[in-house]
């Protein structure tokens, strides 16, 4: 059975089993497709999953093949059977939106600055504005015991004070949140990137 001419959208097209299958023309599939397998490779690595596996499935003789794929991802397989389609990246493309439509969405973590980043934030506030690096000034909350310190750091002539940290670093990082959130937040807040002044 031949195929309907190109403006055809969907042809049914026989399988080497005598079933009659749907196949897709390539002008059918939306190109945003072809994305669907690089978002589930992200799904895959966020989750710290073993990366999608892809099965073919080759139908019609070899001068007009079509196309048909599932793939595996955590121990489940998705795809369209009931579809073959002209590009094998088509019909990848396909399944991996299918898993993608069934999977579990990946869980929203609120967006946070990295505490580690909040002393390179505020250097490059002192650079960006010519003015003399952080100094930090980190002493043992206890001087008995060292297990918990308290750091301040002065910018700008201000000096800003963080919570107490269990180590020299995690004060110092605190330290520099206040900071940043006393120096770069109000300039994000205030009209024409203009610092409000308390």
């Amino acid at each position: 059975m031949k195929c309907a001419p190109a403006i055809a959208r969907v042809c049914a097209c026989p399988d080497t089993s005598g079933k009659k299958w749907k196949a897709r023309r390539d002008h059918v599939v939306k190109e945003s497709k072809t994305d669907f397998k690089t978002q589930l490779s992200v799904y895959a690595q966020k989750l710290s999953k073993v990366p999608p596996l892809y099965k073919h499935i080759q139908e019609g003789p070899a001068h007009a093949p079509r196309f048909n794929a599932e793939v595996t991802i955590d121990g489940q397989t998705f795809g369209r059977p009931e579809l073959l389609y002209y590009k094998l990246k088509d019909a990848e493309a396909a399944a991996a939106e299918v898993a993608l439509d069934l999977l579990p969405p990946i869980p929203p973590q609120e967006y946070t600055i990295p505490s580690l980043s909040y002393k390179n934030f505020i250097q490059e506030i002192a650079q960006k504005e010519g003015i003399s690096l952080p100094v930090y000034n980190t002493v043992p909350t206890n001087k008995e015991n060292s297990t918990a310190y308290k750091s301040s750091v002065q910018i700008k002539g201000e000096i800003f004070e963080g919570e107490p940290g269990t180590s020299k670093k995690q004060a110092e990082m605190n330290a520099a949140k206040i900071a940043y959130h006393h120096l770069a937040l109000p300039e994000l807040e205030g009209d024409d990137n203009e610092r409000l002044d308390h």
